[in-house]
């Protein structure tokens, strides 16, 4: 039963240190868009999505000039 309960929690470890596959995905469209996974955009990047949904990192992008 101990065995059992070891195993489990160390599932439930696992699936929480790697990321999720959708973060994955958010991260090849972030360069796909020329942008780069940042904690905070600079003052001169936009904020076009987020990299991961466990950590707060957005896909921050270059402004354009008009």
């Amino acid at each position: 039963m101990r065995l059992l309960s070891f195993i489990f929690a160390i599932l439930i470890i696992l699936t929480q240190i790697s990321p999720a596959r959708s973060g994955i995905f958010r991260q090849m469209y972030c360069q796909r868009q020329t942008g780069r996974c940042l904690v905070e955009c600079l003052l001169d990047e936009e904020n076009i999505g987020s990299c991961r949904s466990g950590l707060v990192l957005f896909c921050c992008q270059k402004k354009r000039l008009n």
